[in-house]
């Protein structure tokens, strides 16, 4: 079965090409909402991107994202998007698609170690909408692997980062946060 993330490394494999696009320089992976899903989650698991031409620099951006797969097994306190601790009443929360175990197949062709380590040193820029913060807003997943990343889209997508920046001990040096003050769940806005 081909996954959407072997169509994705197709298409990145076709711009790598240097016979069809000699002078680019820069690819960006950018999705809206389940797009923003996939843009993260291709970043952690992707693979034609390690095999790009030199002189081409990949970037992602995922934005408004309903869920994210963490890079550990913590999650945020019930009171806290700083705090983290290993949910003991969800026994789903870290298995895909908000964890990196029991991947998908495409997901099992590298490691967790390699996607951490590779997952660190990637151009992130994740965009939150400030008024993305409804907790019943369309299409936000309510199970209790998405539950424990937060109740809505800004507070995962603040949680997240947060998380991020405590399990890589502030060496993310690639990794942006924006928020677009005033957007709900627009991906136009």
């Amino acid at each position: 079965a081909t996954s959407s993330f072997d169509a994705g490394d197709a298409v990145l494999a076709h711009f790598g090409n240097r016979t069809f696009f000699p002078d680019l320089t820069d690819i960006v992976v950018t999705g809206h909402s389940g797009g923003g899903q996939y843009t993260l989650r291709y970043a952690l698991s992707g693979r034609a991107f390690d095999s790009l031409p030199a002189g081409i620099n990949i970037r992602f951006a995922p934005m408004n994202p309903g869920s994210y797969q963490y890079v550990s097994t913590l999650r945020k306190t019930s009171t806290s998007v700083t705090t983290f601790e290993t949910p003991t009443s969800c026994a789903s929360y870290d298995a895909w698609p908000y964890g990196l175990n029991s991947p998908v197949r495409y997901g099992q062709a590298t490691t967790v170690d390699q996607k951490r380590t590779r997952f660190q040193n990637l151009t992130v820029r994740y965009l939150l909408g400030t008024a993305d913060n409804d907790p019943n807003g369309a299409l936000v997943p309510h199970d209790c692997g998405a539950e424990a990343q937060g109740a809505h889209r800004l507070e995962r997508g603040v949680t997240f980062y947060n998380h991020l920046w405590q399990y890589y001990s502030g060496s993310i040096p690639n990794m942006s946060v924006g928020y677009v003050t005033g957007v709900g769940h627009d991906g136009y806005q």
